[in-house]
């Protein structure tokens, strides 16, 4: 066993490219293909038609809240486990996790399906047909995030990230077919949907029963359990912190629209997204896997707490830097529309750095199972979004709402940092590490290059 230096491992590191390289990749992908989903969407339905669609969406969204309770705690849980080798607990928590998703899953499926004609009789025949074919991904998402977690403890970031295109890609399929041969209403957009989340799901399926079934069979689980211990323990916050992020949502909506109108909550809506798509290309998908393998080591914690400022604050500014150049004409081009965005979305950018920031303290906080405090974080969010909103909306009208979001991600933040900082885990900002250039920022740039250089003449053409 080599030395513990403090220093994150050159493994760590390799795995850690090598993940965002894939997430990067797929992301690029699924981006694309879901652009001309997007087009194709637009293009077919009505107006009407793409209200009563997001009206759908939402509600399922609302119901699936539940087939994710506890889920970050879990899959944080399981992924220590695997990093302490003990890995019995590890496949105890995943099949308890698995059955109780399924559970749920089912529970809401069955109900939604075969209660949709009492629940939305005032709606119409169309509505409620609508509505069974959605309740079928209660099933999907219920499975899903066990397939990923299997995945994740093996690491391969490769097959995860790929999961989203194949399913865009297959609906491009279905929807470019009837773009092509026939009409596509609102029943073939919800069935492309439905039908290309359970094809990626089952290409996944496939795959982890034949590399890992054998493999796990012969691991012989723990007695205890650990479940019912962890969501009545820690757990238990995060099963709040979904119900308190949607009640934000829901306030910054109906304050904007009675101080406003509709149309601000558009506007404001689509630069909000806008943000959120950069925010996304952030590389930290990967971390939210890899660092509870190593808390074990403080120092080496601290350590990777202090490049991921680094890079990711960098990185966000070079992003939005681009995002400020090239979005207006995409913007003009493509949503002329939408153009009333711009000023905003440019004003916004500056919150990058910050929402970098608070996703990498969230990762550590998640890691030292500080659930009690995320969620005490979510609601005060909402308290103090919805004040600012109530004080600035009503003296700057449309302008209060970018400026309310970058005085809430500041201080949003500072609290994150200074519960870390004051807390037990003491994990902080060291600026003189920020600002040295040592061997650790050497081993990053030279596993850049290297594994850059490999991964990119994977896809390049050889010659001749």
């Amino acid at each position: 066993m080599p030395p513990n230096t403090g220093r994150p491992t050159s493994h760590f590191y390799k795995t850690y490219l090598k993940g965002e390289f894939f997430y990067g990749f797929w992301n690029m992908v699924s981006r694309g293909v879901g652009f001309l989903n997007t087009l194709i969407t637009l293009t077919q339905l009505t107006v009407y038609q793409y209200g009563v669609f997001q009206l759908i969406l939402a509600s399922f969204s609302g119901l699936s809240i539940f087939i994710g309770l506890g889920g970050e705690t879990i899959r944080n849980d399981i992924l220590r486990y695997i990093g302490e080798n003990k890995v019995s607990f590890a496949k105890k928590l995943f099949y308890e996790s698995f059955f109780l998703r399924l559970t749920i899953g089912i529970g809401l499926w069955a109900s939604v399906f075969f209660g949709a004609p009492y629940f939305f009789s005032n709606y119409g025949p169309d509505f409620i047909y609508y509505i069974q074919i959605i309740s079928f991904l209660f099933l999907h998402d219920s499975i899903l995030p066990s397939i990923q977690q299997v995945l994740e403890a093996d690491k391969k970031f490769n097959l995860i990230a790929s999961r989203a295109s194949l399913s865009k890609i297959v609906q491009l399929g279905i929807l470019g077919y009837y773009f092509v041969f026939q009409d596509a209403g609102l029943r073939e957009v919800l069935l492309s949907l439905v039908i290309a989340s359970f094809v990626s799901l089952l290409f996944m399926l496939v795959i982890v029963f034949k590399r890992y079934y054998v493999i796990w069979k012969k691991i012989e689980s723990t007695q205890d359990a650990l479940i019912r211990r962890l969501l009545l323990s820690y757990g238990k916050w995060e099963l709040l912190r979904p119900a308190a992020a949607k009640l934000t949502n829901f306030v910054q909506v109906w304050i904007t629209k009675f101080f406003i109108g509709t149309e601000a909550v558009a506007l404001f809506s689509v630069a909000q997204t806008m943000i959120g798509m950069i925010a996304n290309l952030l590389p930290i998908n990967t971390l939210s896997a890899l660092v509870p393998r190593e808390v074990a080591d403080r120092d080496r914690m601290q350590k990777i707490y202090n490049t991921g400022t680094k890079y990711l604050v960098l990185l966000s500014i070079l992003m939005g830097l681009v995002a400020l150049v090239l979005t207006p004409p995409f913007i003009r081009f493509f949503f002329p529309k939408y153009i009333a965005v711009l000023p905003l979305f440019s004003v916004m950018l500056v919150t990058l750095p910050i929402i970098a920031l608070s996703a990498l303290a969230g990762i550590f906080l998640v890691v030292y199972r500080k659930q009690g405090f995320l969620l005490f974080h979510k609601i005060l969010k909402g308290i103090i979004s919805s004040l600012l909103i109530a004080l600035l909306v009503p003296m700057l009208g449309l302008w209060g709402l970018p400026v309310q979001t970058i005085i809430l991600s500041t201080i949003l933040y500072v609290i994150l940092y200074v519960y870390m900082w004051r807390a037990d885990i003491a994990i902080s900002i060291q600026l003189r590490e920020i600002f040295r250039f040592d061997n650790t920022d050497r081993e990053l740039f030279r596993n850049v290059i290297s594994d850059g250089r490999k991964y990119l003449a994977r896809w390049l053409p050889k010659r001749n």
